[in-house]
């Protein structure tokens, strides 16, 4: 799951390195394609680092699951 994160943050860094340069911003209906691009692309790889930050790594979710399952209490008469 992480490196599918880091996988589209890399890929949309890549993307604006590509596009910025041909991006344009003199007016007209193509300046709000390329802030609208510009916002679409931001927020992608804004959330997909997000997730990758603030995502659990495997081994503490497991032992998260683990002591889940320990811990049941039987509360029958």
């Amino acid at each position: 799951m992480r490196q599918r994160m880091l996988l589209s943050i890399l890929a949309g860094c890549a993307m604006l390195y590509y596009a910025v340069p041909r991006l344009s911003f003199h007016g007209g209906i193509e300046m709000y394609f390329s802030i609208v691009w510009l916002l679409f692309v931001l927020i992608a790889i804004g959330g997909n680092l997000a997730a990758f930050l603030y995502s659990v790594p495997k081994a503490k979710r497991m032992k998260q699951e683990e002591q889940k399952k320990q811990v049941k209490r039987d509360y029958s008469l």
